[in-house]
């Protein structure tokens, strides 16, 4: 019987290792998802200078895509806005891309392109919109904002106080202080502590004086004559108020009694905070889509302001639009883009615009018009 040939183990190993190479870089490079995929390769629009258009387009991935991102790219890539990115995609999801051509725009094709980026990798279409030099007929809608104030508070307010008053106690007679304050909704919201400052000018020191805030003890202590500050939580400080100054008897003084002579005191209330102005309001199917600018008007009171102002800040649909200081007499603006030249992002339905200051500042706003411009 003729001898099988001997195997050589060396050439078995190398063998066996580089069928495992080939597989752990088979599976390495392979993606755990497929690429996204567009149907559409290019889409072809067009618009007059100030218009907005739209059109849909669909992602599709099988069986699923996750954090599918959009970006844009070409000569007219700040012109486009999608209306959601990062997203993941169960077989197929559409989403739409507005395009807003400048009101400068030039007659003739301008082109961009979008990319759909995926795990699996990416796709892409063109889009080629034909600006023509035919201007829209513009319409306008009055919007009333009527009178308003803005204002940020940083400090302190003497709520109420006394002076020259005494408060005594025997066992047989009590005399006592009482000092009240009440704060608005709005002021109650930044309230971030308080006080009782209580200037003695003279007392016996037989017993102690106590303060009450709302029913609550706050201080019981035997004082003498100077200034004392009892500092007041701002959770124990409400809508309503009333503080209770008074003393305790002397104890087995029972002949005498505790005094304190009050040259003054004072409630006070330490807020920090904004007042921003917000206000609602709609637009229709058209003035969202073919919106051309806002015009926003107002007037300003004499004295209606507090001196020197800082900045304020006005957004629509959080987007800032001015961030300066305003003026004193007059505010008349057109609004078209965000500060930053970006267009503004519009809801067919419930928009919103918002006044604001991030410092100390008191400023009354009157007759404000908020006028929506739109092509039909």
């Amino acid at each position: 019987m003729a001898e099988l040939p001997k195997v050589d183990e060396f050439s078995f190993v190398l063998m066996a290792s580089v069928l495992f190479i080939f597989l752990m870089a088979f599976a390495w490079t392979t993606p755990s998802e497929s690429a996204p995929y567009v149907k559409d390769t290019s889409f072809e629009l067009s618009a007059a200078p100030g218009e907005k258009v739209k059109f849909d387009f669909t992602v599709s991935g099988v069986p699923r895509l996750t954090a599918v991102n959009l970006s844009a790219s070409g000569a007219i890539r700040n012109w486009i806005t999608f209306n959601k990115n990062n997203f993941d995609v169960a077989e197929s999801d559409e989403v739409t891309v507005t395009v807003k051509v400048p009101s400068n725009a030039t007659e003739g094709i301008h082109t961009g392109r979008v990319f759909i980026f995926g795990v699996g990798g990416k796709d892409q279409f063109s889009i080629n919109i034909d600006v023509s030099g035919e201007k829209r007929e513009m319409t306008s809608r009055p919007i009333p904002l009527g009178d308003f104030t803005v204002s940020y508070y940083d400090g302190t307010d003497i709520v109420d106080s006394k002076t020259d008053t005494t408060v005594s106690r025997s066992h047989f007679s009590t005399r006592s202080l009482t000092l009240m304050g009440a704060l608005t909704e709005e002021k109650l919201s930044i309230v971030t502590g308080g006080s009782v400052r209580i200037v003695i000018e003279e007392t016996n020191s037989l017993g102690s004086l106590i303060v009450e805030m709302n029913g609550k003890e706050i201080y019981r202590r035997r004082a003498s004559a100077g200034e004392i500050i009892v500092p007041i939580d701002d959770s124990d400080i409400q809508k309503s108020n009333v503080i209770t100054i008074k003393a305790n008897p002397p104890g087995i003084m029972f002949w005498a009694n505790t005094y304190y002579r009050i040259m003054t005191a004072e409630f006070n209330v330490d807020y920090q905070g904004a007042f921003a102005k917000e206000f609602d309001f709609a637009l229709t199917e058209d003035e969202a889509d073919n919106f051309r600018r806002f015009n926003l008007f107002y007037r300003v009171p004499p004295r209606g302001y507090t001196a020197p102002l800082p900045d304020m800040m006005i957004k629509i649909n959080n987007q800032i639009v001015f961030w300066e200081p305003p003026p004193l007499v007059l505010f008349d603006e057109q609004i078209s883009e965000d500060m930053f030249g970006n267009p503004l992002y519009l809801e067919t339905g419930t928009n919103t615009i918002m006044f604001m200051f991030e410092e100390s500042a008191v400023y009354t706003i009157g007759d404000a018009l908020l006028t929506v411009e739109y092509f039909e």
